[in-house]
């Protein structure tokens, strides 16, 4: 592979310590890989393998860089057999550290056990149980403290509760959660409230920031302001200019007086009065579209002087107040989460296990410790391991928290808690850094940045980065566009990083001539209409592309194929909006699938199963049984629910159902019929399930309910029933799961359901689709990072982005602490103090930025092609216009403009507007005057009106649209009233969905039902004649034909040894019937064709089944499956021969051939549609009789 010189320098630095700023596609794990390579088989600065500490995201992406250093070294070993070295490092790498994090931190903690008070056996605790666990602790903390220490929780109270003390669970919670990621949180806490403190340092920061927010309102209503003044100007309403100017004056007065450092904020604040503005009238002959934009620039910042400023004068008027509260309140709440901290431990020492933040926090104590200053300092383990270690690769360092930040620089060597060693290399990219939410810290990355200097080949040992910018991924026209978008929007204010051309995408892959150029669509609808349009244009687009067999380029970048359903993918920024796209893309015939991580418990067979798990374990709750019994488990109707509810209407249902199926004193059961057959079926299943629940562990009952219930069988009749299995397989790795954590069986496992459903937890739902398979992916843009597919398709981009956080009662920054909104008891009302203000400010615009990388990473997974839709309602036009005139107006957009974003798609219509080949864009924002960049590339806009989109024209061009009106069919009507009229045959309702042939044999009247007896009656008694027969057939099913026919005895022995029989069933047994059968023609017939098949199970529909029988009619026009075992049959060369043993006493075979013909013809159907061959005989052959008879049917 040929390296670029960025790549080249990045794999053979040495001596310093390396970050890597890799951009999408720019082929970082092959330089990762080769890096390491080169290193590992180095004989002149050797080092071992297991010296070196490789962390990746995922667990998949360090199994993937293990087996590609494995493959690369036994491909060096090949060419170089007798490299002792490259051998030795063979070896040492299957134990080199490649793991995630976490991973490395386990083995970290399990290696200096003894350091801590836990145990070596310890387990780790999923998302799920950490959560259940924490709330409940939190919940037991806060109870204690109303017992023990009633005025500290009555000041919470006070401060953040109305109806319920909710919010003081919320508020620990958030906090223990935060700082779970910062090392030594609790010494940060402190630190946090301290500066609330009269002596503290933080007032005089907030006011300076909030002070620089102001200013930014104060400016922001000056930009409206002027543009509505240029707006009067162009039109000559006099009347109006004086108005305005002087409504512009007053503005430039307040934005000199908040920028004069000759008042504090206060002295500002209370000097700060709203303006009074004066009715503007404009008269009729003013043009109406100039009248209305000025009324809305006016009002936008009439807004901001009379309710925003004037708000935040009043918070700066009580700030002092409400920091004083803030130091009261963190004084609190540090001394309760310092107790729920403990108590935590306590309980997870006593069950043995650790959560995933348990494993950095105890990783930080091992490697560091806090000296007498209160720095953090290097521990002895963390000086051994730094020595020890020569290598340490980090791969998505943008995406690391503190906690693991601060890991890093203490493994590595020279390193210490301010700054790293030099012997790491990390690679990353801020554009791509989505995982705030995990706490997450890009500044990370930021920060080790700006302490590097540009790697420029030299021996200093400084350390460096190094950019690899070159993409070799995307085609021209998606990495123009790219740049074009980033271009224009990121900035460090949104992004926290400059898109200028050191960041910019460079073309790297060769690609065949064919036209790639960005489609935009532009679906006009109205505001209101809640389904967008979207899924239907993109499912027509992605039909019309497959059945034009759009060209997909080959990796060699010289041939092309047809593209195929896998090479698109369509990303959405909620998982809540798959559900119109699959529904879209189906109505094409084309399937598609979006992976379901949440709603696994709500789901209808999850719930029906757990249900059923609560009436074994309580068969008294109602709800539950009621559940149950509706569900197509058992299939009760509402009329038949209701008349077993009346049957005991004050009562539970159990005790119903136990009556209605009850025989007294030899009088028939109150039930009858259908219902009869159907409850019993219910009293019998519950009680087995009660009576299995005292042996089985929960993984084997409800192995067993699927067994008795076959109710994965049943699912299929619905049209999502491959989901509806995977669920039901899945639940019982998660059932296993909890038995391994947990002896509490089934009540503890319920309760442990119940919890998890309170702190709104879930399951992940069950696989039914691996990535090899021909579907459309549709994913959320963060399940796509790291992906690519040839065409991508961005919808849904007007979804607002998530601004949950800002209604919380807290807000939390790593770098300025912890602001609360208070309440004010006395009015009854919530209010934001300045620190709250201030801090959600930062992370409002932390959060935007992150939406914007988000946008970056969801745009980089296009190989080949982009397509974007964008939602034009009146809302986006009037944005359009406010979009185009503050961009010419600044000739660009400016960061201010950028921070107003809402949703990615006003991002997209800001770029948009300024691309030459926008003009229908320009055209539906009604604005005359345009900024335009000049990049020369094109893209392709398309306007499409939301009627156009109607479902009947979605596939216009395979349909005749031509509808002519119709004259009556009087045969139609009279059709579709009889069947109105029809009458259901509910006969079938008690049919099982699945039944196997000696069910249906049973219930023929030419066979009788033998009850089998219970295995203790067995032992050491005499057989029946049918056990008997049983050990005969086990005999024959499991025996070697060949070692059967030279040494019986023997063979049998064999059989005994394994297991198959006991040694007192083989003495029970008439071996002389086995030896008959041996002898017989038949036998030697099968030895002969050397093709034998025993004991050959089938399950198919019943449907498929092609037999006329009387008895078998019945389940003719169901979709129920069938089930069954063919004893034997063989292969001859002009058939196959059909065996079934009988064991029955009997002394005609004909009455064998009447008995059992309908069993036999569902054998042959079965067996002729399974092998696809004639069956020429079905033959029964008597054990008892030692004789055979072909059945003919």
């Amino acid at each position: 592979m040929g390296w670029t010189k960025e790549q080249t320098d990045a794999i053979n630095a040495r001596g310093r310590s390396i970050i890597v700023s890799a951009a999408a596609g720019s082929g970082k794990t092959s330089v990762l890989v080769e890096r390491l390579i080169r290193q590992l088989s180095d004989r002149e600065n050797k080092i071992p393998a297991d010296r070196m500490i490789v962390v990746t995201f995922t667990k998949d992406a360090a199994a993937e860089m293990k087996q590609r250093l494995t493959a690369a070294l036994a491909e060096l070993i090949e060419k170089e057999p007798e490299n002792h070295w490259l051998n030795q490092q063979q070896l040492l790498l299957q134990s080199a550290k490649i793991s995630t994090i976490h991973s490395f931190c386990f083995e970290l903690i399990r290696d200096n056990i003894q350091e801590l008070e836990l145990s070596g056996s310890f387990r780790i605790m999923d998302e799920t149980e950490t959560q259940l666990i924490v709330s409940k602790a939190i919940s037991d903390l806060v109870t204690e403290y109303y017992q023990k220490d009633i005025q500290k929780t009555e000041k919470l109270y006070e401060q953040f509760c109305y109806k319920d003390d909710n919010t003081i669970e919320d508020l620990i919670s958030d906090i223990y959660q935060f700082i779970s990621a910062i090392p030594y949180g609790q010494r940060w806490l402190e630190h946090v409230k301290d500066s609330y403190s009269p002596d503290g340092s933080l007032y005089d920061d907030f006011c300076s920031k909030y002070m620089q927010s102001i200013l930014g309102q104060l400016k922001k209503a000056e930009a409206f302001s002027a543009e509505c003044v240029g707006l009067i100007g162009d039109t000559g309403l006099d009347k109006c200019i004086d108005i305005l100017d002087n409504e512009y004056f007053t503005i430039t007065r307040y934005i000199e007086m908040f920028s004069s450092d000759k008042y504090s904020l206060r002295e500002k604040a209370e000097m700060y009065n709203a303006p009074e503005f004066a009715r503007l009238v404009m008269g009729k002959n003013a043009d109406p579209d100039i009248k209305e934009r000025i009324k809305i620039l006016r009002d936008e910042y009439k807004s901001i002087l009379k309710d925003e400023i004037t708000a935040g004068m009043d918070l700066v008027e009580y700030s002092e107040e409400d920091f004083a509260t803030h130091f009261e309140v963190l004084s609190i709440l540090i001394e309760m989460i310092s107790k729920l901290e403990s108590n935590l431990w306590k309980i997870k020492v006593d069950k043995s296990c650790i959560s995933f933040n348990d494993a950095e926090a105890l990783t930080v104590k091992l490697l560091s410790s806090i000296d007498q200053d209160g720095n953090i300092v290097k521990s002895s383990l963390a000086h051994g391991l730094s020595e020890y270690y020569k290598i340490i690769m980090i791969d998505e360092f943008q995406d690391t928290n503190n906690n693991q930040d601060l890991i890093f620089k203490l493994l590595s060597h020279g390193g210490d808690a301010t700054k790293s060693g030099d012997n790491m290399f990390v690679v990353g990219d801020v554009k791509q850094s989505i995982y705030r939410f995990r706490l997450a810290n890009p500044k990370n990355f930021i920060n080790t940045m700006n302490a590097s200097v540009q790697y420029n080949g030299d021996d200093t040992p400084e350390n460096s980065y190094i950019k690899l910018n070159k993409n070799f991924r995307s085609s021209e026209s998606v990495i123009s566009f790219v740049n074009f978008i980033f271009r224009s929007i990121m900035s460090r204010e949104v992004g926290e990083i400059v898109y200028n051309s050191e960041e910019e995408l460079v073309k790297g892959a060769d690609f065949t001539q064919r036209d790639r150029n960005t489609e935009v669509a532009l679906i006009v609808q109205d505001d209101n209409e809640k389904n967008s349009c979207s899924a239907k244009y993109t499912a027509k687009k992605i039909y019309d592309m497959l059945r034009n067999k759009a060209q997909v380029d080959n990796k060699d970048g010289i041939s092309t194929r047809d593209c195929v359903k896998r090479d698109f993918c369509i990303l959405l920024r909620r998982k809540s909006d798959a559900d119109e796209y699959i529904q879209e893309l189906a109505k094409c015939g084309i399937c598609a699938y979006s992976e379901e991580t949440a709603g696994y418990l709500k789901s209808r067979e999850i719930s029906v199963l757990i249900n059923l798990l609560r009436i074994t374990d309580n068969p008294l709750i109602d709800t539950s049984f009621a559940a149950v019994m509706l569900s197509p488990m058992f299939m009760f109707t509402d009329d038949e629910f209701a008349e077993l509810r009346l049957i005991n209407r004050s009562g539970h249902i159990y005790d119903a159902v136990c009556t209605g199926i009850e025989s007294i004193e030899g009088q028939e059961p109150i039930l009858s019929g259908d219902i009869l057959l159907k409850t019993r079926n219910v009293y019998n299943t519950i009680s087995e399930l009660r009576m299995q629940s005292a042996t089985l562990d929960l993984v084997g009952l409800i192995r067993k309910i699927y067994d008795r219930t076959d109710f994965i069988s049943v699912i299929q009749i619905y049209s999502d029933c491959d989901k509806k299995r995977a669920n039901l397989r899945v639940l019982l790795e998660y059932a296993k799961m909890y038995q391994e954590s947990s002896n509490e069986g089934l009540s503890g496992f319920l309760r442990y359901i119940d919890k998890m459903v309170k702190v709104n937890g879930d399951f992940r739902q069950g696989q039914t689709v691996s990535t090899s398979e021909d579907v459309v992916m549709i994913k959320t843009i963060h399940k796509s990072k790291g992906l690519e597919f040839p065409f991508v398709f961005l919808c849904q981009t007007h979804s607002l982005f998530n601004v949950a956080d800002s209604r919380k009662n807290i807000q939390l920054n790593f770098e300025s602490g912890i602001g609360f909104r208070l309440q004010n008891r006395r009015e009854f009302q919530r209010y934001p103090t300045l620190p709250f203000n201030v801090i959600n400010k930062m992370n409002m615009s932390d959060s935007l930025s992150e939406e914007l990388r988000l946008l970056y990473v969801a745009l980089t997974r296009a190989k080949e092609k982009l397509f974007i839709t964008l939602k034009i309602g009146k809302s986006q036009k009037n944005k359009l216009a406010e979009y185009a005139v503050g961009i010419h107006q600044y000739s660009g957009i400016t960061p201010r403009l950028a921070c107003e974003a809402k949703s990615m798609s006003d991002w997209l219509l800001m770029a948009l507007i300024t691309h030459k080949d926008a003009k229908k864009l320009r055209e539906l924002s009604e604005y005359d005057m345009f900024y335009t960049q000049s990049d020369n590339f094109n893209i392709k806009f398309e306007s499409i009106e939301a009627e156009s989109l109607s479902e009947e024209n979605t596939i216009s061009e395979d349909k005749n649209n031509c509808i002519e009106k119709a004259a009556v069919n009087n045969e139609l009507v009279s059709e579709i009233t009889e069947k109105f009229d029809f009458k259901y045959d509910y006969s079938l309702s008690i049919l099982q969905a699945k039944v196997s042939v000696s069910e249906i044999s049973k219930s023929d009247s030419r066979s009788d039902i033998v009850l089998k007896r219970p295995s203790f009656m067995q032992e050491g008694g005499r057989l029946t004649g049918s056990e008997k027969g049983t050990v005969i057939h086990s005999i024959l099913q499991h025996a070697d034909f060949q070692r059967l026919y030279s040494d019986t005895s023997a063979e049998i022995d064999n059989i005994v040894r394994h297991g198959f029989i006991t040694e007192h069933q083989k003495y029970a047994a008439d071996i002389n019937l086995i030896k008959r059968f041996i002898g017989s023609e038949l036998f030697k017939r099968a030895l002969r064709s050397g093709n034998i098949i025993r004991e050959r199970k089938f399950l198919m529909r019943i449907s498929d089944i092609e037999i006329t029988d009387e008895e078998f009619a019945k389940y003719n026009n169901t979709n129920g499956m069938i089930q069954g075992i063919i004893d034997m049959y063989f292969q001859e060369d002009d058939g196959l021969v059909l065996v079934d043993y009988k064991t029955d006493n009997v002394s005609d075979l004909s009455i064998l051939a009447e008995k059992y013909s309908l069993q036999l013809a569902i054998y042959r159907s079965a067996l002729r549609r399974i092998e696809e061959k004639k069956v020429k005989e079905t033959v029964i052959y008597s054990l008892k009789l030692g004789k055979m008879i072909n059945v003919e049917l």
